[in-house]
């Protein structure tokens, strides 16, 4: 699978990694997963997305802004959801989802560095473990 979920117990935080080859139909397939994960989570405090092991990113502008446009995965706005895209080419892309997506992803934020994304859930030295609820 070209992503998967983890989960620190602990801090109550979500880590959604991309590894591999992306395209339009895999982030396809994890807005649809992600949004059912997130919606039975109990108390999540925040969720990071993480592109740093992405190996070729294909997703088209287009698929970025269907994103943008549709309703957001996270429905509490006061969660902090932060996407780190180390790579020019996935920033790039991604800036799409911040500006066309900010009415309604006021907390949405794209950064370059995980220890960046840790810093905006407020947690340090997290444990992420495999998490079977999302599979």
């Amino acid at each position: 699978m070209a992503f998967s979920f983890a989960f620190d117990s602990a801090t109550r935080v979500l880590l959604a990694r991309f590894e591999g080859h992306i395209t339009d139909e895999v982030m396809e397939d994890f807005y649809h997963r992600a949004k059912h994960r997130i919606a039975t989570a109990s108390e999540l405090r925040g969720t990071i997305v993480d592109f740093s092991p992405v190996v070729e990113f294909k997703v088209t502008p287009e698929m970025v802004r269907e994103v943008a446009w549709s309703p957001p995965i996270e429905t509490d706005a006061s969660r902090p959801v932060v996407a780190v895209a180390p790579s020019a080419e996935v920033f790039e892309i991604m800036w799409i989802l911040v500006t066309e997506g900010q009415e309604t992803r006021p907390n949405f934020h794209l950064v370059k560095s995980l220890e960046h994304a840790y810093a905006i859930v407020g947690i340090t030295n997290p444990n992420f473990v495999c998490d079977a609820q999302a599979i």
